[in-house]
């Protein structure tokens, strides 16, 4: 009985202890909500507000657990946090990886921002754009594994820790905005919005702009707790990511929950910023919330090898939490617990059945029946497994597959970033030498903000203006109205303008007060829809900043003024010139026209005033010119036009007549007024008035027509033995008889070869050496002798003869270049005259072409001169010959500069070798001051333009000392030689080649 009673209680131990094994297998369900501390890595605020909606909404209290939200500090770290066991869960950056790659042993569970927010920050001003630019600057950012991102950048870009100057980070962004640094580590996520507030411009440095994409915000727990409370872990982590889904879909509603529930720090519009970057950097349209890749891990940890922060062999094991597996071996264990078991059971039976098989026998059956019913318990529940394992192994393979689809997103995503950040890197390289270029300009350039807030001055602008950097920088540029005064930008509407910009010429002042012109554009530049890596992108349609440039433009004007002083108004007598007459007569034909009215046109020769000038110089000249200039305008009402168009020519229009009448009442009054003797030096000068007078509409209605016939008027009034007035009349024939005689003599002439050429030389005061010949013509006339071409070549002009005679002298000029080369004179020039006429004959160069083919194309070293008469009149044909004559190799000189009208525009715009200044001026330079400066500035006009400059009318050594003192070493006149024979001025010259002055 005794041993009996012993059996039973061995036998109760045993069930007792089988029940506690099974009870210890299935566990007990618990009514109580698990606890569970995380701990976050910053203060309260969106970054986390996945777990606020987490909890908010019952998505933990659902998942059994009752989660306590911890904030950190500076001195904080979450990681240690969780390895030491005061926290469950915590937040941190892929800076977690290293930790573990460091023996460290956490998990990573989820990632919740796919990419890190960190950025590097510096002011616009600093003009610190990329790493390179940090060198020798002081940073701010986190010792130790959380500065692996500012590490990072600064390695792959060749930047040595050693190279920059490391601040410890103190949280602080009045540690920037003060300069105390020159660029800190801060959050993409709220420090762009903190400079903004304050009205700051700034530069981002982002590291995914260099290769560096880290993971950011990362759910994280230890090792052992993902191992042996996986069910626990993935619960927490589904809770954790159906929070994150609720926040980023419902952001309004969290940042209200932050601010009523959690106390934030920030501010309702800080908030919203930070939400919209958050969420941007989640991509949860791309990205499923909690994604890992094992493949970017490994990526990171080798980016950490190779910043030499992690030892080169490494295992991501157990790193990366992965319940599928944790599940499968929580299976396995469990079969292998019910197998023991089922095992111990086994062995406990048969040992009862040998045992007790007397007693037990009739209890067997009963037994085994239980056995069976157990081990058919135990077969479905293995069928079960085997179906759950099979579910499992197609949810795997279905994963699997997602993650090889997501995989090639990313890497197509990735390929796509690498293509903008290479374009981006260009970019970045033509943004430098712009900035280089702008610097180094000649001219100003001021940029402002949209509120016209100057934000940048090159050094041109600060020099033109006197200003110091300081004293404009970050001020508003209605500051500097007092030395230069802008237009108001915020009254510009440059979408109405015909181009997006105005320009403008103002004055300016510098320091001194010097007052200088200068040449303004503005043009705005409009802000981009979107945001790219680094560079904030509000909204489109709206002005992002100004760009003024400033050139100063003073001498320019000064002269473009003193020019078309020079080009409208003789500097003698300050009348109009002959070009502005033309155009106040073509307006006066243009009125009479339209209105049916009349005009009178004068045309007043000064008589006897040669004799003026050869007998008493001609300082009297001028002055006998300058009192008739006055006389004539005594006469003549103030809107009528009185212009000096030669050396003793005038002309007067007559606007409004009622008839001749009128028009010989003023030229009585002309005539009267100037037979009264002139004064000068003690002495009197008697001259007359010969005045030719044509009549529009009734003698004409075109500008030359009538200019024709006032000359012709006027010659005959010279004919009628001076001092008369004549009127045009179509009786005038006997002029136009002689000079269809002059003109039948000039073709004979031609023909029977009685032109010929003389030379003048061109003299080298340097080196005393000739260097140039002028071929003047002439007209051996049978029974006139000797004709000079003033008295025939207005008539060969006005005939077209000029055309055939030019072909002459372009051939007799040849050949006397090929004579001075069989002399040794190879590099003697010469040169030859060509008139209006010429150049308007659509012939003209292929005749040249001709002549140059049929003379075998050599060299031949000529230069075409041209009066600036020649070049304005019909600019644009003259224009196109001019090159077409320059291209056939010949040189272009510009004859009587200072004599015609021609703007420095006009003349810039064709091939010239060399101006030759006005003998006029060359005559009068050493008595008159007015002179003098206009040939020294036509001197160094020359030299500005890179033109050789000939003085023409030399005639003592004064003039040759004051043109060698302002550098004019070209010159000709009847000093050196008077014009002759071509073997005779060689023969002067030949030995050696240098002057012999004339006494």
């Amino acid at each position: 009985m005794s041993n009996s009673s012993s059996l039973n209680g061995r036998i109760r131990t045993i069930c007792f202890l089988i029940l506690c094994l099974m009870t210890r297998i299935s566990g007990a369900t618990e009514s109580e909500l698990t606890p569970i501390v995380v701990q976050l890595k910053w203060l309260h605020q969106f970054q986390f507000a996945g777990f606020y909606a987490a909890i908010e909404k019952g998505f933990y209290q659902k998942a059994g657990f009752e989660v306590t939200l911890r904030e950190a500090a500076p001195d904080i770290n979450p990681i240690d946090e969780v390895v030491q066991g005061r926290a469950d869960f915590g937040v941190a950056n892929s800076e977690l990886l290293l930790y573990r790659l460091q023996g460290a042993p956490v998990t990573a569970v989820a990632v919740m921002i796919q990419h890190s927010p960190l950025v590097l920050v510096s002011l616009a001003g600093s003009e610190i754009l990329s790493p390179q630019d940090l060198i020798d600057k002081r940073v701010m950012f986190p010792q130790g594994p959380y500065g692996a991102n500012t590490i990072g950048i600064l390695r792959k870009e060749g930047v040595l820790l050693s190279q920059i100057k490391q601040m410890p980070l103190s949280f602080n962004i009045n540690d920037l905005v003060e300069h105390r640094v020159d660029a800190m580590v801060g959050y993409v996520t709220d420090l762009p919005y903190q400079l903004r507030k304050r009205q700051i411009a700034y530069n981002l440095m982002d590291p995914r702009s260099y290769g560096i994409d880290f993971y950011g915000d990362t759910l994280f727990t230890t090792e052992n707790r993902a191992m042996s409370d996986t069910e626990e872990v993935v619960r927490f982590r589904e809770a954790t990511i159906e929070g994150w889904r609720y926040a980023v879909e419902n952001p309004e509603e969290i940042i209200r929950l932050l601010q009523s529930q959690y106390n934030s720090r920030k501010e309702y519009d800080e908030l919203v910023y930070e939400a919209r970057e958050t969420i941007d950097l989640i991509v949860p349209k791309l990205v499923e919330i909690g994604h890992m890749n094992p493949g970017r891990w490994r990526h990171i940890a080798d980016t950490f090898i190779a910043l030499d922060m992690a030892p080169k062999e490494y295992r991501l094991e157990g790193f990366i939490f992965d319940p599928d597996r944790n599940d499968a071996r929580l299976v396995l264990r469990t079969a292998l617990w019910i197998g023991g078991l089922v095992l111990i059971a086994g062995t406990v039976g048969i040992f009862l059945l040998v045992t007790f098989n007397n007693r037990l026998k009739n209890r067997v059956e009963l037994h085994t029946h239980q056995l069976r019913e157990a081990n058919q318990a135990l077969y479905e529940q293995t069928q079960t497994l085997m179906e759950k394992e099979q579910a499992l192994y197609k949810l795997n393979h279905a994963l699997e597959a997602r993650v090889e689809e997501r995989t090639e997103a990313l890497a197509q995503a990735n390929q796509e970033l690498k293509l903008e950040i290479a374009e981006r890197e260009q970019r970045e390289l033509s943004l430098r030498l712009l900035s280089k270029a702008v610097e180094s300009s000649r001219s100003g350039v001021i940029i402002t903000n949209a509120d016209g807030i100057i934000v940048y001055v090159n050094n041109a602008f600060l020099a033109m203006t006197g200003y110091d950097r300081m004293q404009v920088f970050d001020k508003h540029i209605s500051s500097l109205e007092e030395r230069v005064c802008f237009p108001r930008l915020d009254q510009i509407n440059f979408r109405e303008l015909p181009e997006p910009m105005i320009r403008d010429e103002l004055h300016c002042y510098d320091a001194s007060r010097n007052q200088h012109w200068a040449q303004i554009s503005i043009f705005p530049i409009y802000e981009q829809a979107a945001r790219n890596y680094g560079v904030f992108r509000p909204a489109p349609e709206k002005v992002s900043h100004y760009v003024v440039t400033c050139e100063d433009i003073t001498l320019l004007k000064k002269s473009k003024d003193e020019m078309e002083q020079l080009a409208f108004y003789d500097h003698l007598t300050g009348l109009e010139s002959r070009l502005l007459f033309k155009l106040r007569l073509e307006n006066a034909i243009t009125r009479a026209v339209r209105d049916k009215s009349m005009i009178a046109l004068m045309f007043i020769d000064i008589d006897h005033f040669k004799e003026i000038n050869d007998n008493y110089g001609h300082d009297a000249g001028d002055e006998v010119l300058k009192t008739v200039a006055a006389r004539i305008k005594q006469n003549v009402r103030k809107n009528d036009t009185v212009a000096r168009i030669s050396g003793d020519e005038f002309t007067v229009i007559l606007s409004d007549i009622r008839g001749h009448v009128d028009a010989r009442r003023v030229a009585q009054g002309i005539r009267r007024t100037l037979n009264r003797p002139f004064k000068f030096a003690g002495k009197e000068y008697i001259v007359g008035a010969s005045i030719g007078i044509s009549i529009a509409p009734d003698d004409g209605v075109e500008l030359d027509e009538l200019l024709k016939n006032a000359d012709t008027a006027m010659y005959q009034a010279k004919r009628n033995g001076r001092n008369d007035i004549q009127f045009f009349s179509h009786s005038m024939n006997e002029e136009a008889k002689k000079k269809q005689t002059l003109e039948a003599e000039m073709i004979q002439g031609l023909s029977k070869k009685q032109f010929r050429l003389d030379y003048q030389p061109v003299i080298d005061l340097e080196t005393k050496k000739l260097v140039g010949l002028e071929a003047l013509l002439r007209w051996n006339h049978p029974s006139q002798g000797v004709i000079y071409p003033d008295h025939f070549i207005p008539l060969a002009e006005e005939t077209g003869l000029i055309v055939e005679l030019g072909k002459w002298v372009i051939n007799e000029v040849i050949s006397a270049t090929r004579e001075l080369r069989k002399m040794g004179f190879s590099d003697v020039g010469v040169a030859i005259n060509v008139s209006a006429r010429q150049l308007r004959d659509k012939g003209l160069i292929a005749d040249i072409g001709r002549i140059v083919a049929a003379n075998r194309n050599e060299p031949c070293n000529i230069q075409l001169e041209l009066t600036e008469a020649t070049i304005i009149e019909e600019l644009e044909q003259s224009n196109r010959s001019i090159n077409d004559l320059n291209k056939l190799g010949f040189g272009i000189t510009v004859d009587d500069f200072g004599a015609g009208y021609s703007s420095m525009s006009n003349l810039k715009q064709l091939p010239i070798d060399c101006i030759k200044i006005d003998k006029s001026f060359v005559h009068n330079m050493l008595r008159k001051g007015d002179d003098a400066e206009i040939v020294k500035a036509m001197i160094s006009m020359a030299h500005n333009l890179k033109l050789n400059v000939v003085a023409v009318g030399v005639e003592d050594a004064e003039q040759v000392k004051f043109l060698k003192e302002n550098k004019c070493f070209l010159a000709q006149g009847f000093y050196f030689s008077k014009a002759g024979d071509l073997h005779e001025i060689i023969g002067k010259f030949s030995t050696p080649n240098v002057v012999k002055l004339t006494p």
